[in-house]
């Protein structure tokens, strides 16, 4: 019984922790939100950071003729700027969507204008 009472509290403050975590987030994405493209800018440093890495690796590669001694570069440097051109690549299209969901609300907004400015207009006499 006293691990129950003991327990409780706990998960209660682990809950409020979440959604105190989670406001935080929103809050962060909207200070993100506010600053326009900046998800596209970023994703094109990060995917430009990886296509150099991608570079170094490819030149360090090509000067070594020994498999063993290619491996390091390709482990440290072309696996890691191919994530990064994933990375950048996904925060692109991240910030595409927001865009183009932006753009629905605002014409949602607009149709519902435009559409009780007629619901008026048709009732009066």
């Amino acid at each position: 019984m006293t691990e129950v009472l003991t327990t409780a509290p706990t998960e209660t403050a682990n809950v409020d922790g979440d959604r105190r975590r989670a406001s935080g987030a929103r809050a962060v994405l909207r200070r993100i939100a506010a600053v326009p493209r900046i998800l596209t800018w970023c994703g094109l440093v990060v995917t430009a950071a990886g296509f150099v890495l991608i570079a170094i690796a490819w030149g360090e590669i090509a000067a070594r003729t020994a498999v063993a001694l290619q491996l390091p570069y390709l482990m440290s440097a072309g696996i890691v700027g191919l994530g990064l051109v994933l990375v950048g690549m996904t925060l692109v299209a991240i910030d595409a969507k927001l865009a183009d969901a932006r753009a629905r609300a605002a014409q949602a907004s607009e149709l519902a204008t435009r559409l009780a400015a007629l619901l008026e207009r048709g009732t009066r006499p």
